[in-house]
């Protein structure tokens, strides 16, 4: 079986391998796709500014992006997002239309919805786990913790890292092609 992973960590690998049932399981491939928020909702600590993935321009550069992501043939397409439904179907797909495209920027509608799309698949998976008991972004303890052990001018260091890889990201959008990693 093959499934494209988008926006989650490879441990999906596992859990999907434990659930083959026959003697001798047939090897699970799984591809995992990462990618910066296209429609950038300002929620992270370093946001990029990024151009508009719904000019015709991005649309045909995406479009060939999941020409090449088709041609890895995925049985299953999950994205990080809460699942809606008790199958982890995503009901965001159950809505979508190729029109979409032009009027939602989100990396899992431009993505994911449009090769399932594509595919013929008629679900999209909802993979991502919420807890109100686990901080699975403890920031600002990381920061305390830096503070507190003199560590201050390397945590600094690490953020200025990041805010360069922003910066760098923003400046490649902007002369690279979408599809120009892949393999043609």
């Amino acid at each position: 079986m093959k499934l494209l992973v988008g926006l989650v960590t490879a441990f999906l690998t596992t859990n999907l391998s434990a659930q083959t049932q026959s003697a001798s399981p047939v090897p699970i491939q799984v591809m995992v796709l990462g990618t910066y928020h296209f429609g950038n909702p300002g929620l992270d600590l370093h946001n990029m500014k990024v151009d508009s993935v719904l000019t015709p321009t991005k649309q045909t550069e995406l479009a060939d992006v999941a020409s090449r992501l088709a041609k890895f043939n995925p049985k299953k397409i999950a994205v990080e997002a809460l699942s809606d439904r008790l199958d982890f179907a995503t009901k965001k797909f159950d809505s979508f239309t190729p029109e979409t495209l032009t009027k939602d920027p989100d990396e899992r509608v431009q993505i994911a919805f449009r090769l399932a799309h594509q595919l013929g698949q008629k679900s999209v998976y909802g993979i991502d786990e919420q807890s109100d008991t686990i901080d699975y972004f403890p920031f600002d303890k990381v920061e305390t913790y830096a503070k507190r052990h003199e560590k201050t001018a390397m945590f600094n260091r690490m953020q200025e890292d990041v805010e360069k890889m922003v910066k760098e990201t923003e400046a490649a959008q902007k002369t690279n092609r979408f599809g120009r990693c892949w393999p043609t």
